[in-house]
């Protein structure tokens, strides 16, 4: 279930997106608003994975250095 529903988001996020963009495609303004909100989210989630695998890693890194130096 879960590597179904992780292979549709990808092209359904996609649809949307292209579904969102040719609605707004007159109108300028509406257009630039949405795409930085869009790249802002974007954005803010590479930063949060990245930030989250670091920390993770460090943690890790952390426990293993403790206990083999003992």
């Amino acid at each position: 279930v879960v590597t179904l529903v992780f292979s549709l988001s990808g092209p359904i996020g996609g649809f949307i997106g292209v579904g969102i963009v040719r609605s707004i495609c007159s109108d300028p303004t509406a257009y630039l608003i949405v795409e930085a909100i869009f790249n802002a989210f974007a954005g803010g989630i590479l930063i949060f994975v990245g930030c989250v695998h670091m920390i993770a890693e460090e943690f890790t890194k952390q426990k293993d250095v403790v206990n083999n130096w003992r």
